[in-house]
């Protein structure tokens, strides 16, 4: 039978502890900031920053939450660039339309 930790602060670092594949999110930062919605970019850069400073710290419980909170910015940074990008394609179509 193995031993759990009865803490959440050793169980937290335990798991930091091992060498864990943690999805890294700076390439889909930098793209929907440049291409997509700057704004909402660049809070998903800042997070991803965070994901790297809790890593290094070992603070599994913060790591999570900054992974979280990059994912949300980046998917409306994303959303934000498509409603644009169609909103602009649609009033263009509309007015080529309209002058044949």
């Amino acid at each position: 039978m193995e031993h759990t930790p009865s803490t959440s602060t050793a169980s937290s670092k335990a798991s930091v502890g091992k060498k864990r594949h943690v999805h890294y999110y700076m390439m889909p930062a930098v793209f929907v900031t440049l291409f997509c919605f700057w704004p909402t970019g660049i809070m998903a850069i800042m997070k991803v920053t965070d994901i790297d400073e809790a890593r290094k710290r070992g603070d599994a419980i913060y790591l999570q939450t900054s992974k979280s909170a990059a994912k949300k910015w980046i998917g409306i940074s994303l959303l934000f660039g498509v409603v644009v990008v169609s909103t602009v394609c649609s009033v263009i179509g509309w007015q080529i339309f309209l002058k044949s």
